[in-house]
């Protein structure tokens, strides 16, 4: 119990928790978009175009397998059909169980899960389907769960750097399009798979130690900051659990130009991720290695966008430049 005391005495000192926390943030995000991009990059050297019968000829990336377009499509598809319906209850899932609970619980889902895939996909493609789906439903807890930690943990003026703490599915793809492009290249497909099951892992550890529902309940945040925080959100943050309205939501107005603009936003977005690196390898003829370093910088420049533009909206804020909405619209504006 000392040692535990000591250390969390050590990182409050250096560093204050509510940072840490939203550094360790990064992480659930980095490997979700770890889930999606790697193991998409895996399926773009996986299948053969041609034929509609499942064969296994050995080449320098692993077992091939002849799958119609229409296979490859639906698993590649698959991941989003369960994270489409995984997101609708997220965020009552974690306000019942906490973020931390809901997080933990996802994440080791998803390394099981997603290590398992190897050996579901060697008879058939269905149960790769099928796990696929799984990986996607718990996935889409995972963002309302982090921005309910996000609520509990950021001060007002500092919520634009935190929600940039989101930006780690930004930096998940660009880790993992990089290194399974290496690993395809030097080993075999299957290796994308358990590549981002070992983040998942690396993660886990680090979100157990270090993260906690509310500043109350952390090991090593000082009295302090506890204080602060909660100073700084008298006002502006409600506990306890909370009816969802969703019909009101279906009905607004503002609600609904929201989600054709989020649509729009991540329509694009997904395509980087899912489509381009099998029509860079099959149509352009690109290296896998090569393939995964060009399908990533359009992610390294979105990831240090998102903190820039994250660090322009507190200053804002902070100065009173500007008011509140005028920001959150200019910037998704902007954005759109």
């Amino acid at each position: 119990m000392l040692t535990v005391q000591v250390v969390g005495g050590v990182l409050g000192f250096l560093m204050a928790c509510s940072y840490i926390l939203m550094f360790v943030g990064w992480i659930p995000t980095t490997h979700r978009y770890g889930f999606t991009s790697g193991i998409d990059k895996s399926f773009s050297e996986r299948f053969v175009e041609t034929g509609n019968t499942l064969s296994t000829p050995r080449d320098k990336y692993g077992p091939r397998f002849k799958w119609p377009a229409f296979v490859e499509g639906q698993l590649l598809g698959a991941y989003f059909y369960g994270y489409t319906v995984g997101s609708l209850p997220g965020g009552p899932i974690a306000e019942f169980f906490g973020p931390y609970w809901t997080i933990t619980v996802s994440s080791v889902v998803c390394a099981v899960v997603t290590s398992a895939s190897v050996l579901c996909v060697m008879e058939t493609w269905a149960p790769l389907f099928v796990c696929r789906i799984i990986v996607g439903l718990v996935g889409g807890c995972q963002y309302p769960a982090l921005h309910g930690l996000i609520a509990a943990w950021a001060p007002p003026n500092e919520k634009g750097s935190f929600v940039a703490c989101l930006m780690g599915n930004v930096l998940g793809a660009v880790i993992t399009q990089a290194a399974v492009g290496y690993l395809v290249a030097r080993l075999e497909w299957y290796w994308g798979f358990y590549f981002t099951g070992l983040m998942a892992a690396l993660f886990i550890v680090s979100w157990v130690i270090l993260v906690s529902d509310h500043p109350n309940k952390s090991w090593f945040c000082s009295a302090k900051e506890v204080d602060f925080i909660l100073e700084q959100q008298q006002g502006s943050v409600q506990s306890g659990r909370s009816k969802q309205p969703f019909l009101k939501m279906a009905t607004s107005i503002p609600f609904i130009i929201l989600v054709i603009c989020q649509f729009g936003n991540l329509w694009s977005l997904y395509l980087l991720l899912t489509v381009v690196p099998k029509f860079m390898a099959d149509v352009l003829k690109f290296d896998i290695e090569n393939v995964g370093f060009l399908t990533s910088t359009p992610s390294l420049s979105r990831f240090v966008c998102g903190f820039i533009f994250g660090g322009i909206a507190d200053f804002l804020l902070k100065r009173e430049l500007l008011r509140k909405v005028v920001i959150r619209k200019g910037f998704i504006l902007f954005c759109e």
